[in-house]
């Protein structure tokens, strides 16, 4: 009769081979020989338009009853017309020499742009106590500020929600769009000048 070995002896000899066999071999590959995206950094995606820093913008202030362009960093918002109305209504800065005809405690409550027209929603604040030059030059000072937005050429006005027409330099009453050319009296000194000088 053959013999044969026991289930035990079987394991025990299965367990010893395998001992003797030693650590497994591990392949090192060279990192010349790797993909480029295992070694190289993943590039960040690239902001959107409506997700870059706003950075700077020009406000217009008034200066001996014209209005004057001045610097500001920008706060932060959801777009650059929005960005520009908040800087305008902080008022102006001493280093400006210049004032605002905007009331201070006025409140910009929306600014909602439609291809090249800006709506903005203003708090009552912004008509009060002015007579119709003051108004009108307020006016100017949001138009000339929101159509520095290259996108922006015109400016509709609405107070607490409700639309309403605006003054324009003047004196009519105007329930369109408005824009620069509306306001040309109370432009920028240097553009008054270069417009004098294309007409001439």
């Amino acid at each position: 009769m053959r013999w044969r070995p026991s289930v035990a002896a079987s394991a025990t000899c299965l367990i010893l081979l395998t001992a003797c066999r030693g650590p497994a071999a591990v392949t090192i590959i060279p990192e010349s020989e790797l993909p480029d995206e295992v070694y190289s950094p993943r590039p960040s995606p690239s902001p959107t338009d409506e997700e870059q820093p706003l950075r700077t913008g020009t406000v217009y202030m008034v200066r001996k009853g014209r209005l004057i362009g001045v610097s500001r960093k920008l706060p932060s918002a959801p777009t650059r017309p929005e960005a520009l109305l908040a800087a305008l209504l902080e008022g102006p800065q001493p280093e400006d020499r210049a004032r605002s005809a905007i009331p201070s405690g006025t409140r910009a409550i929306d600014v909602v742009a439609a291809g090249n027209v800006a709506t903005v929603d203003l708090s009552q604040e912004f008509k009060t106590g002015a007579a119709a030059r003051t108004l009108a030059l307020r006016v100017a000072q949001i138009v000339y500020t929101l159509t520095e937005d290259s996108n922006i050429l015109s400016v509709v006005f609405a107070f607490e929600g409700t639309r309403a027409p605006v003054i324009s330099a003047g004196g009519r009453v105007l329930e369109r769009p408005v824009g620069r050319k509306d306001y040309a009296e109370f432009a920028p000194a240097e553009e008054g000048q270069n417009d004098e000088a294309s007409m001439s």
